[in-house]
C-alpha cells in the first residue's frame, strides 16, 4: 500500500487548492457586492492584503484613508460575525 500513502498528500493538497479557489471566489463576490467598482486587476493587485484593499478602496471612492479603513474595518467585521454564527 505504498502506492496510496504517496498519493494521499497530493489528493488533499488538491483539496486545499479546491477549498481556497471556493473561498476566494466567494470573497470575491463578497467584495464586489460591497465595492462594485473594484475591478479584476484591483483583487489581483490587493491579494488579501488589508492596507492594499484600503488603498484601493480609497482610491476608488475618493475618500480619505481614514474613511477607508473604516469601511475595510466594517466589512471584515461584517465577514467574522458571519462566518462565527455560520
Amino acid at each position: 500500500m505504498p502506492g496510496g500513502r504517496i498519493g494521499c498528500p497530493a489528493v488533499y493538497l488538491d483539496m486545499e487548492r479546491n477549498v481556497l479557489k471556493r473561498k476566494w471566489f466567494i470573497l470575491f463576490n463578497e467584495l464586489k457586492g460591497r465595492w462594485p467598482d473594484l475591478t479584476q486587476s484591483d483583487l489581483d493587485y490587493i491579494q488579501a492584503d488589508k492596507n492594499k484593499l484600503i488603498e484601493t478602496v480609497r482610491t476608488r471612492r475618493h475618500i480619505s484613508e481614514a474613511e477607508a479603513a473604516r469601511d475595510v474595518e466594517e466589512f471584515l467585521s461584517s465577514l467574522v460575525v458571519r462566518q462565527s454564527v455560520a
